[in-house]
């Protein structure tokens, strides 16, 4: 079998959290010390059921194949569902870093960096990105996190669109310490090598949802975060806290 071959026959992350939100058992993510301090739990077939809605908010949104959506929120239950519901439209994602309190300078035009050379059809933010989110409504459209939430909370669930191998998933960016954002894409193809790639190294058991349980406290914009430690086991359907 040929490379080409291979990519084609290839799972992609939308089939495999599809199969993983349909499988039953108590594996969940669990958020620690959100909110008031307390933790959140959410079974991954709850996660995905809700990011099937979400999908359905985004879809009347205008959100689909092609599209590009950039998340500026902080680690929650609600982000991850933000994940799965753009990938469910079969469109692509950039996790955009949140300013941190002590607001050093250039952070804003940090992101607006990247927003100029990512061409975000949306951006979503939680209430823990500031004033950022009000000084990006000025380039691009912006929707709370809290409004796409309730919204979904009334909303059908959506089909998941199935992306080929070759569309676009993740529009990664690099840190910009030296040199302006750049922007790495990373096809459906791309992501579903490495993360079997990691799994043939890690083994099997390792993200056996009857076995293991992952913990992981890096930030899904770094790309370890998002790939290693919340992509993999989300869709594997293992624990994730």
């Amino acid at each position: 079998m040929n490379a080409l071959s291979m990519l084609r026959g290839m799972r992609t992350v939308v089939d495999a959290i599809v199969t993983a939100g349909q499988g039953p058992g108590p594996a969940a993510l669990t958020v620690a010390g959100t909110g008031s301090g307390t933790d959140t739990c959410l079974p991954w077939p709850v996660l995905h059921q809700r990011a099937r809605s979400m999908a359905s908010v985004l879809a009347g949104r205008g959100i689909g194949p092609g599209s590009r959506v950039g998340l500026l929120a902080d680690t929650s239950a609600g982000l991850v569902t933000a994940i799965q519901a753009v990938w469910l439209r079969g469109a692509a994602l950039t996790i955009l870093p949140l300013p941190d309190r002590t607001r050093r300078p250039g952070q804003l035009a940090h992101l607006l960096a990247i927003l100029a050379d990512a061409q975000l059809d949306l951006v979503v933010v939680d209430e823990g990105s500031g004033d950022a989110g009000a000084a990006l409504s000025e380039a691009v459209r912006v929707m709370p996190l809290s409004t796409l939430d309730r919204a979904a909370a009334h909303a059908a669930p959506c089909p998941a669109v199935r992306p080929g191998p070759g569309d676009l998933a993740v529009l990664q960016y690099t840190s910009g310490s030296t040199r302006a954002p750049r922007g790495v894409p990373v096809s459906h193809g791309n992501l579903a090598a490495n993360l079997d790639a990691i799994e043939a190294v890690i083994g099997r058991d390792a993200v056996d949802p009857a076995t293991s349980c992952w913990v992981s406290w890096l930030p899904p914009y770094h790309d370890m975060g998002l790939v290693g430690f919340l992509t993999l086991p989300m869709s594997r359907g293992c624990p994730l806290v």
